[in-house]
């Protein structure tokens, strides 16, 4: 076992960051168009009482949140990112994703992308 000091913030700091923090990102502006991948994943969101179910038993309802995100396939940055609540479609976020990337070469992403809407 290695014994660094190292510290890391408690939730209570992480959590008062993430409410001033921007959710844009800043990004290399690239001269060539942009390979695209855009997919998004489910964050699950603690409530208060979670460590009571934890410790009594399970609860009735979770509360989910959807993280879009596109990323640059060569260079594997991240340029833009939607957080929304978990019953938004994938493909309803193609157009804002893709608005803040720029010069699209071309766009690759999973069946929830797949709409003629997107």
């Amino acid at each position: 076992m290695l014994k660094l000091p190292i510290s890391a913030p408690d939730y209570s700091t992480l959590s008062r960051r993430a409410a001033i923090t921007s959710n844009h990102l800043a990004h290399l502006n690239w001269s060539r168009p942009i390979h695209n991948l855009i997919d998004a994943t489910g964050l699950k969101v603690l409530e208060d009482g979670e460590w009571k179910v934890r410790t009594h038993g399970k609860s009735k309802r979770r509360t989910w949140r959807k993280l879009h995100l596109a990323v640059n396939r060569d260079a594997h940055e991240t340029f833009s990112m939607e957080l929304t609540k978990s019953n938004v479609y994938d493909s309803v976020k193609t157009k804002p994703l893709l608005n803040q990337v720029g010069n699209v070469a071309s766009v690759t992403g999973d069946k929830g992308y797949d709409n003629k809407n997107a």
